[in-house]
């Protein structure tokens, strides 16, 4: 059965819900709106920075944005160092800065890095990560397991927004009345807890349905003992908008509230 009022969904990611992504979905299926959940801030750099990394690997596009801000002119970037890149927005954020050869893992994830990398040896390379104060350490520690001399550089802060939006309250009801979440990290769930002042998640998201990019946000959730209800089977932003769309089609009606 399908009903006529579109479903209300809280997108909390940075990109913006004028994308090509969003434009999948009708308009009259579901309604978006946008509370992002993320702050970046350019951080100083106390890490060694090597000035002729062999390898440069770079997780996402605000890693790209803030490698060029901060220590873009500390390191030499030549014909011979290998730039990999997690995803192809993070690759589109490179080609914009003038670099053009890179390889692009097949999987968003560290571990498409590392099926990447596997292809030849890493051992004795001196490796490059710009990163973000948030990062988890599995890609360097498995990158210095297979035998290279990893730099992980944290270049920005990932943040929660500040409560300084003047119409405050106005999120806050939309946020309250909506019927579908999409979190694209850990931290954008976490913020939202937070700039909400959500403390009994269970209860604030009951009869609500809640969409994850990937395995890693669905164990941030986890934990907060809620269930996910969508996971992309690919990390990014297409697949997660793609697996939104198919979930209402399976579900028809997913909305408690229009049963009445």
């Amino acid at each position: 059965m399908r009903t006529s009022k579109p479903i209300r969904a809280i997108f909390t990611g940075t990109e913006s819900i004028s994308s090509p992504e969003f434009s999948a979905i009708a308009d009259s299926e579901i309604e978006f709106i946008h509370i992002p959940m993320l702050m970046f801030k350019q951080v100083p750099v106390l890490a060694e920075v090597p000035q002729n990394p062999d390898i440069i690997i770079f997780t996402s596009k605000n890693a790209v944005r803030f490698y060029f801000i901060s220590i873009g002119t500390k390191t030499i970037i030549s014909g011979t160092t290998q730039i990999v890149a997690i995803g192809d927005k993070t690759a589109a954020e490179l080609r914009l800065n003038g670099i053009m050869q890179i390889e692009t893992a097949s999987e968003n994830t560290a571990e498409g890095i590392l099926k990447e990398l596997d292809s030849h040896s890493v051992r004795g390379k001196v490796i490059l990560i710009p990163a973000s104060n948030l990062s988890d350490n599995h890609l360097a520690e498995e990158l210095k397991i297979r035998g290279a001399g990893v730099y992980k550089v944290i270049v920005y802060e990932t943040c929660q927004p500040e409560k300084s939006d003047p119409d405050f309250d106005g999120l806050k009801n939309s946020a309250t009345s909506a019927d579908l979440y999409m979190f694209t990290s850990p931290s954008t769930f976490r913020n939202f807890l937070a700039y909400f002042g959500i403390s009994e998640p269970t209860r604030y998201f009951f009869c609500k349905r809640i969409g994850v990019i990937g395995e890693t946000t669905a164990a941030a959730v986890r934990e907060a003992g809620l269930t996910p209800d969508i996971i992309p089977e690919n990390s990014n932003l297409k697949s997660f908008i793609d697996a939104v769309k198919n979930f209402m089609k399976r579900k028809g009606v997913i909305l408690d509230r229009y049963k009445k």
